[in-house]
């Protein structure tokens, strides 16, 4: 018998059988549908990224991009700007063409239930998109 993911999950998280343990903080095995008909796969994380958790995610998706690109934004304070995406991480939402915003509505996850449903979406500080 084949042993389930949460058997899987709980050896990956206990694991000392290489010297990559040691230091661990965190075992990142998976998000997701375990029964998504398609499955991204990629290296564990390293040890900065051991470490990084959703704020850094965010972070790299935000203000690094507008720092590398020069633009006074990808921050919020005082005074400032509000375009801000509010999401539930652990909400799924069904990936169909009239859901997607976007000009493109070609996607491989069409038909696909994934994580991070957007709750609201302020530009400019006022709501223009409420879920």
């Amino acid at each position: 018998m084949l042993p389930t993911l949460d058997a899987l999950a709980r050896e990956a998280a206990t694991c000392v059988l290489c010297r990559l343990s040691e230091g661990r903080t965190n075992v990142v095995f998976g998000m997701g549908d375990p029964a998504a008909p398609l499955m991204f796969i990629g290296e564990g994380p390293g040890e900065q990224e051991d470490k990084q958790g959703l704020a850094d995610i965010i972070a790299r998706l935000t203000a690094a991009p507008a720092r590398i690109m020069a633009i006074d934004a990808g921050d919020l304070a005082t005074g400032r700007v509000a375009d801000v995406c509010i999401f539930d991480p652990s909400a799924f939402w069904p990936v169909e063409r009239s859901a997607l915003k976007s000009q493109g509505k070609n996607t491989p996850f069409l038909g696909l239930e994934v994580p991070g449903k957007v709750r609201y979406t302020l530009v400019g500080g006022q709501v223009v998109f409420e879920a």
